[in-house]
């Protein structure tokens, strides 16, 4: 992580991987690393435990505070964009609206900033 090519953190929830969730996620905030909260995660439908590790991560991650990015991951085309697990975890943990980066093109823009990378001429007018 301390390399600096690490902008997200993904699939944390991941319960065949144990880790030190206090360590990473200090370093994540301590770095700026964003940590991702992915719907499939959480629909109980993959990786058995990976819903209740995600709950402790975010809970924790919220204590800590880190910043956090949604996505879906979907397995099926039926799922791109479904969201609403992973939104429903973080409004649970009650987790500022500015620490979640995926809500808004600024934001997103904002925080690449943020990790140290160049402003994006294109978009300029979206920061």
């Amino acid at each position: 992580m301390k390399s600096g090519r690490i902008d997200v953190l993904g699939h944390t929830g991941n319960p065949n991987y144990p880790f030190d969730m206090r360590k990473v996620l200090q370093c994540a905030k301590d770095l700026n690393i964003v940590v991702e909260v992915n719907n499939t995660s959480l629909t109980g439908k993959s990786r058995k435990g990976s819903d209740t590790r995600c709950d402790e991560i975010v809970r924790l991650g919220n204590e800590i505070g880190v910043y956090f990015t949604t996505g879906s991951d979907a397995h099926f085309c039926e799922e791109i964009s479904k969201l609403d697990k992973a939104i429903d975890l973080l409004t649970k943990h009650q987790v500022p609206e500015e620490r979640i980066v995926s809500t808004s093109s600024s934001r997103f823009l904002n925080f690449l900033r943020l990790r140290g990378k160049a402003t994006i001429q294109e978009f300029e007018h979206l920061y």
